[in-house]
């Protein structure tokens, strides 16, 4: 529920709204509390397992309908480096690493394949113990 009021509140769904800011937003909060989960009666109708559609229905009666066969990130569709990129960098702050430290591993993950050893990362990721 919270997942579908909030892309629509914001028109969007994207790693910010994994923030107890965009959580404890009165206004998805508000929507959150009108959306039902109804089981698909024919999923073979989505081309991938994910697949999901959603039916809006507005106070005057109008339904709006939208089918996503295939998610933004899924295999399917594939991942592009843009994507991965903008998660690290806004899910790794919360690691406490740096700025810098951040950009340092999104350099290395995006040349990983060029890589002699995989312990050039491992030692990025790893916490310091100050």
């Amino acid at each position: 529920a919270y997942y579908l009021a909030s892309g629509v509140v914001d028109r969007d769904f994207d790693w910010s709204h994994i923030s107890m800011e965009k959580i404890l937003d009165p206004a998805i909060a508000a929507l959150q509390d009108c959306v039902e989960a109804v089981p698909d009666t024919d999923p073979s109708r989505h081309t991938w397992e994910w697949g999901a559609t959603v039916t809006i229905l507005l106070r005057d009666g109008r339904k709006v309908e939208a089918t996503v066969n295939e998610p933004k990130g899924s295999g399917p569709r594939g991942i592009h480096w843009s994507d991965v990129e903008r998660k690290a960098r806004n899910l790794m702050p919360s690691s406490g690493k740096s700025r810098d430290e951040i950009e340092r591993v999104i350099s290395v993950v995006c040349r990983f394949d060029e890589l002699e050893h995989v312990d050039t990362l491992i030692e990025l990721l790893r916490h310091s113990r100050d």
